[in-house]
């Protein structure tokens, strides 16, 4: 689960390409073996990629729930 800060974040301040579901959706794929701490690190390391190091302009929250 996560909030639309996390598809809505922008490439940079000026720009209007968004990190957008489909990005997310390939990070969550190439993610999804790694355990929990590491999955939502990939995440976000990947927004901050993608956003060159710049501060979000919306609130980000994800929520992981592990299942045993």
């Amino acid at each position: 689960m996560y909030t639309d800060g996390v598809t809505e974040t922008r490439k940079d301040s000026t720009s209007d390409e968004y990190f957008g579901e489909n990005r997310l959706k390939d990070v969550v794929l190439n993610s999804i073996d790694l355990p929990p701490d590491d999955f939502m690190a990939s995440i976000m390391n990947e927004l901050d990629h993608f956003s060159g190091g710049s501060s979000f302009d919306d609130d980000i929250c994800l929520l992981l729930v592990e299942v045993k």
